[in-house]
Order: C-alpha cells, then structure tokens, then sequence
C-alpha cells in the first residue's frame, strides 16, 4: 500500500515513475528541532503538527503566511500538494501519524479555489481522504507548507 501512496503521490505531481526507487526509500525527514518535515518524494516542507484549532479561510492563510520556521515564506498548500499526505494504509485518520502526529480526521484548507463556485476554496478531509469545497467562513484546519 506504500507504493500506491508513492506513485499517488508522484502522478499529482507530475513526477516521472523514474525516480520512484526501487530500493527502500525514506519518504519523509523529520527535523526534531524545528518540527518541520520534509517530503523527500516531493521536495516540500511541512509543519509536522497542524496549527491548533479551526479557522476560517482568511485566518488559515495569514496564520501560513505570518508562520516564521527555517527562515523561509510559508503559505497554504494547493489542493494536489496537500493530497500527497494522504495514506489510505493507515487507519483512522489517513496520514502517516508517526511523522505526522496529532492530526485530527478533519477537513484542512488549501490555497486552491473552486473553478465554478469562485468564492471557496478546496479542502481536503483526512478522515477519508475525500476533497470538498468550502465557503471561507467555515472552520476547518490547517498545514502549512514551504518549498
């Protein structure tokens, strides 16, 4: 099932099935002293812990963007990017919890707005690995990510 999370992951990305390795790959190195993760498939870095509580939309991404770790501008992820952390192996919540510990089954925001209803934006659900779009108003988590 890791596999299919990896080529998942890598077919969003648009990441030739090339570089998906056949010996054992590390997906993720984690940062202990600034919590931050980085996804070795993808390139990107992610909070490790989701930022506490629920917020709206416009919170969500000036919480991101006002976030200060590792020196670098930090923003919401787009909808693709924040489904590479789905792991339909796990059960619960589909997310690797080692790596990725206290993230609650919920709805989280992403950058990424819906073509047709233009005032929200897409979130994706880690209880079942499903994406909705949601009015700005809602409260829903957040992760943020760096490149």
């Amino acid at each position: 099932m890791r596999t299919v999370t990896l080529v998942t992951a890598a077919v969003l990305l648009g990441i030739a099935s090339s570089t998906l390795a056949s010996a054992p790959f590390t997906r993720y190195t984690v940062s202990n002293e600034t919590r931050i993760v980085r996804d070795n498939m993808t390139g990107l870095f992610w909070q490790q812990e989701p930022a506490p509580g629920a917020l709206e939309w416009s919170e969500a991404d000036a919480y991101c963007r006002g976030l200060r770790r590792d020196g670098r501008d930090w923003r919401l992820p787009r909808m693709k990017e924040l489904l590479t952390l789905i792991d339909p192996a796990t059960a619960g919540v589909l997310i690797d919890n080692v790596i990725f510990p206290n993230t609650p089954g919920e709805r989280f925001w992403t950058f990424t707005p819906h073509v047709v209803a233009t005032e929200n934006y897409w979130a994706v659900d880690f209880s079942n690995g499903g994406t909705h779009n949601e009015l700005p108003t809602e409260m829903l988590r957040v992760r943020c990510v760096q490149q």
